[in-house]
């Protein structure tokens, strides 16, 4: 009898392993996805907001309207 046991849990032991194996792959895909998916709605949302925004600054002694993005060393913001 044990030696019948035996050889099932070897011809058919493979499948836990795999069925480990997959649920693995599976987890690590759908995270991967999920990271994947927020970064891009992260970076469209950064870019909408520096594109939205405008601030005053002075830059050559002129007050000018600029986007966020626009600002350099020696403007004066207001």
């Amino acid at each position: 009898d044990d030696v019948h046991i035996d050889e099932d849990e070897h011809k058919y032991g493979w499948i836990e392993g795999l069925a480990i194996l997959i649920s693995v792959i599976v987890v690590v895909l759908v995270t991967a996805f999920n990271d994947y998916s927020k970064e891009r709605q992260f970076r469209g949302l950064q870019n909408r907001i520096e594109g939205e925004h405008k601030f005053a600054v002075i830059r050559q002694g002129e007050v000018k309207q600029i986007s966020v993005s626009d600002i350099v060393v020696g403007d004066i913001c207001q």
